[in-house]
């Protein structure tokens, strides 16, 4: 079911939570909120349930009007960051608690409960108390029993923040393959970059209340709209230079405090000859050389010295210092560079493709 939130506006007191949200979330999607503590993302999250009310604004579900709809009427399931199980009630009793309430027949409670514990696996686990449980478990109970009542719509709050690495990529391996089964439209609130960028169809990153960008997530990680998402939404090294116009070549030129850089990046802004503007490298996208370049290759190089390295198993980021720059820039390379012996303090060339540069107003 597509759901649409219209002009939405939440304050408490003085602080405005969500300022004017307008989204348009897809039928059978799997769409992340993402943005930093505070930024107003759980409180969509609660206004969209029916948990709480908007100040002002209209929420749709398909073409159905349910700003005004309860909670228990808008027919969506929802997963809290705690779990929210109860604890005196076994697996089977906290998934058939939503389907009681709903006065089902025992037939049909009883074929909900064995599709959901089927979904999330759970089946050696029904008549364990959720204190018998790892959190990866509970976490697989709150699902299904959001899962049994048959939502049109799922609601994930942080579902995986209290795992430890090695459980949040098995929950998001489990998440992910029961979104593919159900195709349930699914709006998931996270803080983790790589919750967003691996499982979802679609991202709207936030901040200070306001939708800063919405699309793919390869779309917000190549082409982000402004510095905070391109740092936000993953490691990437921001530059500020002089607009210099465009080349021959219709390419974008900009001088910075480490030489001239040339730009393909088509951005619908207008930049003005000699306005102050920033570039975005992704750290993935430097190349380095040992050797001098030929002549015809001398584009978008510098000279950056070596300082330090961080191993982190199938890749490598590396730190290079310059007497321009206040910050270390970053690089990051993989396996084939593995056998590179980087010396502290030695000078390096490094280089970008015009492709890989973004380029903002500041």
């Amino acid at each position: 079911m597509k759901v649409s939130l219209k002009n939405i506006t939440k304050i408490y007191g003085k602080n405005l939570a969500v300022n004017n949200l307008s989204l348009e979330i897809d039928s059978g999607s799997m769409h992340f909120i993402l943005g930093p503590s505070g930024c107003g993302k759980t409180t969509t999250l609660r206004i969209l349930a029916g948990l709480e009310n908007s100040t002002s604004g209209k929420i749709f579900f398909g073409s159905k009007d349910v700003t005004s709809l309860s909670a228990a009427e808008r027919g969506i399931g929802m997963v809290f960051q705690n779990y929210a199980l109860w604890p005196h009630m076994t697996v089977k009793q906290n998934i058939e608690y939503g389907l009681k309430l709903k006065n089902l027949s025992k037939e049909t409670i009883r074929n909900r409960l064995d599709a959901s514990l089927a979904m999330t696996r759970l089946e050696k686990f029904i008549n364990r108390l959720p204190s018998q449980l790892s959190g990866g478990q509970q976490q697989r109970v709150a699902l299904a029993r959001a899962l049994a009542i048959r939502p049109s719509i799922l609601l994930l709050d942080e579902p995986l923040s209290n795992l430890d690495a090695k459980l949040r990529t098995e929950m998001r391996d489990n998440i992910s393959r029961i979104h593919d089964e159900t195709k349930i439209t699914t709006l998931y609130v996270t803080h983790d970059q790589k919750e967003a960028l691996s499982m979802g169809t679609h991202i709207t990153v936030m901040e200070n209340g306001k939708e800063i960008q919405t699309g793919p997530p390869k779309d917000l990680y190549n082409r982000p709209k402004t510095p905070f998402l391109a740092k936000f939404i993953g490691e990437t090294n921001l530059l500020e230079g002089e607009y210099l116009g465009r080349d021959d070549n219709n390419l974008h030129k900009i001088k910075t405090s480490l030489g001239n850089f040339s730009s393909s990046y088509d951005s619908k802004n207008i930049f003005v000859k000699g306005e102050r503007v920033c570039l975005s490298i992704r750290p993935e996208d430097f190349r380095h050389h040992i050797k001098p370049m030929q002549n015809e290759n001398q584009k978008n190089l510098f000279k950056g010295k070596f300082y330090s390295s961080h191993f982190h198993g199938e890749s490598e980021q590396l730190q290079f210092s310059s007497p321009e720059l206040k910050n270390h820039l970053l690089m990051t390379v993989y396996k084939e560079s593995a056998n590179t012996k980087w010396k502290k303090s030695q000078a390096y060339t490094l280089q970008v493709e015009e492709s890989d540069i973004v380029v903002f107003k500041i």
